[in-house]
């Protein structure tokens, strides 16, 4: 006896878990996109100068790409595209900041988020003109980060 109850409240706790998914979407069943690919360009640009961030995704979606500059607050630029492929400038940025970066993906249901990439801005090569220094931070730049 005690059995057959645990079954049916499991039971009921699915239906219940199900039934709640699908009427968040509106009563129909939306299929969670995907970001497939991020790249962008330059990988280290100079001062000032904007990087091109384009994302490829499973479906037709709107993406926004989010980013933050030396660990501050997220900022987001809608992306522009059509067809699973889409494309937004980060503005440029000031000597040495490194810019954190990720796309969301969403197509109504909930958002798909990429990876986070990294960059950091040089100028003339990576030369600081002001201290003959030159910067290589390996542990930034091109490396991919977890998403927040």
């Amino acid at each position: 006896m005690k059995r057959s109850t645990v079954f049916l409240a499991l039971g009921l706790m699915s239906c219940f878990a199900l039934t709640a998914s699908i009427s968040q979407a509106g009563d129909a069943f939306i299929p969670m996109p995907t970001v497939d690919t991020v790249t962008y360009a330059p990988h280290a640009p100079n001062i000032g100068e904007a990087v091109t961030v384009s994302a490829g995704t499973s479906d037709e979606t709107s993406a926004t790409v989010y980013y933050q500059v030396n660990e501050g607050g997220y900022a987001s630029i809608p992306m522009d595209g059509e067809d699973g492929s889409y494309t937004a400038d980060i503005p440029g940025q000031a000597l040495a900041d490194r810019i954190d970066f990720y796309v969301a993906a969403s197509n109504g249901g909930e958002p798909a988020y990429s990876d986070t990439l990294s960059y950091r801005v040089w100028d003339d090569v990576g030369v600081n003109k002001n201290t003959m220094g030159i910067y290589f931070d390996l542990d930034y730049l091109g490396n991919e980060y977890s998403n927040p």
